[in-house]
């Protein structure tokens, strides 16, 4: 006999379900959803880039042939588990039981970020000389500058708007010192196409996102990674998303809760085109920059 209400459990796995898609996983939006999965594999039409040419009259025009090719991944799993104990249930309010659906939905999301910017990273690190930065400066707006102009120059990219920037909230922080920048119109979740409750700044042909140390990579203390990159240098596939199974433990007297989540990415260009790596520190002082100074003749 099952001792906790049916209700609960009901609630719970559908709460933690619509947070993950609603609020937890913010990257959903800025990558390439997955062409097919059969069984476990995804695969991702490539298109290479072709130019036109000068047509000569009544000469023969050669086909193009851009690159195509279907790129493949296998989904990987993931799981976490954690208990409830039977006599915290009966004693838990509805805001603290609002808190334990927040933490496993937001638990999902970020771990589906996460495998977002590690096959960013993985692809970076197997390019090389895709990454501005050491770990040691501060981001300022013209690094910022900078990256954005690295993807408007890369050839395999259309520089049409779909490029995100993932940053550590200090360096967003830094930017917002900038007038530039600061005038720049804030988006919220609607215009971003992100998850509630996610905020940004539409600046530069980029959203530029702001996300906790937590959702980050941290390569090493008081540092961090961010990414820009567009849309269609990285993809991402799951078979699906945010799945909750809660089972009653009788030995332990608790709810065992298990997350599942099948999912993978990576980059779709060869060289990590269309991804730049930013490697800044995460500790440098806000400090409003020195305004340009007028010499009147």
């Amino acid at each position: 006999m099952l001792l906790a209400p049916n209700w609960f459990v009901e609630e719970y796995r559908s709460n933690v379900r619509h947070l993950f898609q609603s609020k937890g996983f913010k990257l959903k939006s800025t990558v390439t959803p997955e062409g097919s999965i059969t069984g476990k594999t995804v695969k991702w039409p490539y298109f290479g880039t072709f130019e036109m040419q000068e047509k000569t009259r009544g000469g023969e025009t050669p086909p193009a042939n851009p690159e195509q090719n279907m790129l493949s991944a296998d989904l990987k799993d993931y799981d976490a588990l954690y208990e409830i104990f039977e006599q915290d249930l009966t004693k838990m309010t509805a805001n603290e039981r609002a808190a334990a659906h927040q933490a496993g939905g937001m638990a999902v999301g970020r771990r589906s970020d996460s495998i977002i910017m590690n096959a960013a990273n993985d692809a970076v690190v197997a390019a090389g000389n895709k990454t501005f930065g050491d770990g040691t400066g501060a981001f300022t707006l013209e690094v910022a500058m900078t990256a954005s102009e690295a993807l408007a120059d890369d050839d395999q990219i259309d520089w049409d708007g779909n490029v995100t920037a993932v940053i550590p909230w200090r360096w967003f922080n830094n930017l917002m010192l900038y007038k530039q920048f600061n005038n720049a119109e804030w988006v919220g979740a609607a215009g971003l196409g992100f998850p509630t409750g996610t905020v940004g700044k539409r600046w530069n042909n980029v959203s530029w996102i702001p996300f906790q140390k937590k959702e980050l990579l941290i390569p090493a203390s008081n540092q961090a990674y961010g990414f820009i990159y567009h849309r269609a240098a990285l993809g991402y596939a799951t078979n699906y998303e945010g799945k909750v199974t809660m089972a009653w433990d009788n030995r332990k007297a608790c709810w065992t809760t298990r997350f599942d989540l099948q999912a993978v990415a990576m980059a779709l260009y060869p060289g990590a085109s269309g991804i730049r790596r930013l490697h800044y520190a995460t500790n440098t002082a806000i400090t409003r920059p020195a305004e340009p100074t007028t010499t009147v003749a």
